[in-house]
C-alpha cells in the first residue's frame, strides 16, 4: 500500500539501518525521497515488465532517449545560467534591431 509524502514524513522514514528518522527532519527528507525514487523505479519496471515482450524494449529505449534528452536540456540550461552570471548575455531589443536592419543599406 502506497501511502502519500506528508504521511510518510509525519511518520518518520526508516534508514537502511532501520533506524527511524525524526519526523520532518532532514534525514526524514531525504529518506523519502530516496523511497518515493526507488518508488517510481520499480514502478517503471513492474510496468515494463506486463508490456508484451515485443513492446518492453521498444519502451524501454523509449525511456533512454527521454532520459538523455532531460541531461542534455539541464546542461544546456546551466550553460546559460552560467552565460548570464559571466555577463556574456545582453538584454535583446527587437525594435532596436529592426531599425538598424532597416537603416543597413546592405540589406535592401
Amino acid at each position: 500500500m502506497a501511502i502519500g509524502l506528508s504521511e510518510f514524513i509525519v511518520s518518520g522514514a526508516k534508514r537502511p539501518d532501520g533506524t527511524t528518522a525524526e519526523p520532518g527532519s532532514r534525514a526524514d527528507l531525504q529518506s523519502a525521497k530516496v523511497s518515493n525514487m526507488k518508488s517510481a523505479i520499480e514502478r517503471a519496471v513492474e510496468a515494463l515488465e506486463q508490456l508484451p515482450d515485443d513492446l518492453q524494449e521498444r519502451e524501454a529505449l523509449r525511456l533512454e532517449e527521454q532520459a538523455e534528452k532531460l541531461r542534455v536540456m539541464r546542461r544546456l540550461i546551466q550553460e546559460a545560467e552560467d552565460d548570464v552570471t559571466a555577463g556574456r548575455v545582453s538584454e535583446w531589443n527587437l525594435d532596436a534591431f529592426l531599425a538598424e536592419a532597416q537603416a543597413d543599406p546592405s540589406n535592401a
